[in-house]
C-alpha cells in the first residue's frame, strides 16, 4: 500500500495524490457503508488496481478539519473577508 493525500472528490472518485502522481481511486465498500466522510486534504493508503488507479484502504487520523468547505489536514487558513 502507498500512502498519499486526497485532491479533490467527484463522482464516486478520489483523486489521490501519490508521490508526483494523481490517481484515480474508488473506496472500498466498507467506508461506503460508515458515517464519517472522505474530505480533500485526508492522508490515506491506498492499493494500486492498475497504472494510475487504486483503491483506498485506510483513512489516516485527521489532525484538523473545516466544515465550510468540507476539507481536512488545514494548516493555515486566510480569512480575507469584505475589508
Amino acid at each position: 500500500m502507498r500512502e498519499g493525500i486526497v485532491i479533490r472528490a467527484y463522482g464516486g472518485f478520489y483523486y489521490v495524490k501519490v508521490d508526483q502522481e494523481l490517481w484515480e481511486c474508488k473506496v472500498r465498500g466498507r467506508f461506503r457503508h460508515q458515517r464519517e466522510r472522505i474530505l480533500a486534504g485526508d492522508r490515506v493508503k491506498v492499493a494500486a488496481v492498475a497504472p494510475g488507479k487504486g483503491v483506498v484502504e485506510q483513512v489516516l487520523p485527521r489532525s484538523t478539519e473545516l466544515l465550510r468547505p468540507p476539507i481536512a489536514n488545514v494548516q493555515q487558513v486566510d480569512c480575507d473577508v469584505g475589508a
